[in-house]
């Protein structure tokens, strides 16, 4: 189980400051929507996590076999309106590949634990704790 703990404090307009194992992360949204830019959008990062999660599944994956990948390069895009759109992923291989190890290689693609989270429907529990002032 992965925790990651967000803030985001009034003085700061937008952004938000996540806090991942040893890592902070900040968020914020772009100028026409009111935020500073000072970070990616959390739906940008999103993205960007089904793009990380990939090529490193794929990466992984092809190193267990000593497949001549060479590159691995995942594009990402997803028109946030209106609801239900679905999210777009070009994969790009490079390397001295089989026509059966790039095959493989996009089967094995559609199984990193993102992917799979995102294709599943996955109920999200809310819990109110009262922050002291």
């Amino acid at each position: 189980m992965s925790d990651v703990v967000i803030q985001q404090k009034l003085l700061l307009g937008f952004k938000a400051q996540a806090q991942i194992s040893n890592h902070a992360v900040g968020f914020d949204v772009p100028e026409e929507k009111g935020g500073r830019d000072t970070g990616p959008s959390p739906h940008d990062m999103l993205l960007a996590s089904l793009g990380a999660c990939t090529a490193i599944t794929v990466r992984m994956y092809a190193k267990r076999k000593n497949w001549p990948l060479d590159d691995v390069t995942i594009e990402v895009s997803h028109e946030a309106f209106p609801k239900g759109q679905p999210i777009q992923k070009i994969i790009t291989l490079t390397g001295d590949l089989t026509d059966e190890q790039r095959n493989r290689l996009y089967a094995i693609a559609e199984k990193c634990p993102v992917n799979q989270l995102l294709a599943t429907p996955t109920e999200i529990v809310v819990k109110h704790h009262e922050g002291v002032l």
